[in-house]
């Protein structure tokens, strides 16, 4: 009698042990399969999430509350990544550049894709540009599909000249139209002249081309990766910590690990989102400080200012809103108590918002309507002056809606 009584009470002991387990395992499962990743839709409004998979027009994800999700991707911009360890990034890669023969290159392309890899020169024609990329292995780029080509130092640059520029060492711009490049040289030929001069590639810094930017006619995922490269793909699916892409550069498909991959811009119905450091701006308001220049520095997607200067941008067609984060960009070790001005933000001259920065209020998020044709950000010193007002604007974006069908 006494087995038979217990027996029972085992067995369902043994049942909710099996249970637990088994909730157990599928959580662990689940906890090795999410990404800590942010979702941002047309509100510009950061979403923490851990992301499960994506693809198939589909976002499956735990949200805030560990809520399970799967949510259509129409109405998702981008998804980002957080940085991970830096010792790890590129582990799988062939990034050594000492390793290799070439130059480092950054390589823009018409259509706003970008490339940093490895500059191999150019096939027999002079016009067709051979790189090495880390992940995509060799690219082939038409010089009329190239918008610049910069070599490791040189500067950034969002403006399209009139004109071919080549960019040397010494600081001298030659202006005309580069009739080819090869991997010693590059023919040009100068504005006013009807003869074209060779100039040896190891004294370019830079090229910038006057191609005009273009446009894919249906519209394609844009995959940004840690290296600085932006590359479009017909179709993006993840799976635990996978990405399969299909560039349309490389005209390969590729399995990239995620921790190669900082962000994804989504291809999607509501519209799309463009970087405020990708568009060219005017200072339109002092940029000095005590009688000394103090310009506008861009360093990737970050934007250094010291006040007081205002810069102004001209909008694309359909912007509707503007966001970023504002933080105080003091030195380490300098005291911040100095630190004290105000970020005015104004559409079409008219005041959108403002925020204050000082040591007690270092960081700020902006999010504002931006619906018209200029957009203008003034940083304005307070009560003691311009010492250590600086401010980096970092993840400045704006919504572009799509337009009507």
């Amino acid at each position: 009698m006494p087995m038979n009584y217990e027996s029972p009470q085992i067995m369902r002991r043994g049942g909710l042990i099996t249970l637990v387990v088994l909730i157990f395992t599928m959580h662990t499962n689940h906890a090795k399969a999410v990404t800590p990743a942010v979702l941002i839709g047309p509100d510009l409004k950061p979403r923490p999430i851990r992301l499960q998979a994506f693809g198939g027009s589909k976002v499956t994800y735990f949200d805030a509350d560990r809520r399970l999700q799967i949510e259509p991707t129409g109405n998702i911009l981008q998804i980002r990544f957080a940085a991970p360890d830096t010792n790890t990034i590129g582990a799988d890669a062939k990034r050594d550049d000492e390793n290799q023969s070439g130059k480092p290159a950054l390589v823009q392309l018409t259509d706003g894709q970008r490339l940093a890899g490895t500059w191999k020169g150019t096939d027999a024609s002079g016009e067709v540009l051979l790189f090495e990329h880390a992940l995509l292995g060799e690219v082939k780029i038409k010089l009329d599909e190239l918008r610049s080509l910069s070599f490791k130092g040189a500067a950034e640059t969002t403006r399209t000249p009139e004109s071919d520029e080549l960019v040397l060492g010494n600081g001298d711009v030659i202006k005309g139209f580069i009739v080819a490049l090869t991997a010693k040289q590059a023919e040009v030929q100068p504005n006013g002249s009807d003869q074209s001069i060779q100039l040896p590639m190891d004294r370019v810094v830079s090229i910038r081309l006057a191609n005009p930017a273009t446009a894919s006619a249906k519209r394609s995922h844009t995959v940004w990766l840690r290296d600085g490269s932006r590359l479009s793909s017909k179709s993006v699916d993840m799976e635990s910590d996978r990405l399969a892409l299909q560039s349309t550069m490389a005209g390969v498909e590729k399995q990239i690990e995620l921790k190669q991959v900082a962000r994804i811009e989504l291809a999607s119905i509501a519209g799309r989102l463009i970087d405020l450091t990708d568009l060219p701006f005017e200072t339109v308001g002092q940029g000095k400080v005590f009688g000394l220049a103090a310009p506008p520095r861009r360093n990737g997607n970050h934007l250094h200012l010291h006040a007081p200067i205002t810069l102004r941008y001209q909008l694309p067609t359909r912007t509707r809103r503007f966001a970023a984060i504002a933080e105080l960009d003091a030195p380490t070790g300098a005291d911040k108590r100095w630190a004290d001005f105000v970020v005015n933000v104004r559409v079409n001259g008219e005041l959108a918002g403002r925020v204050p920065i000082s040591s007690r209020t270092p960081f700020q998020s902006l999010n504002f309507d931006a619906d018209g044709k200029t957009l203008e950000i003034e940083l304005d010193p307070a009560a003691n002056g311009p010492i250590l007002d600086r401010l980096r604007l970092r993840d400045a974006m704006l919504f572009i809606e799509a337009a009507p069908n």
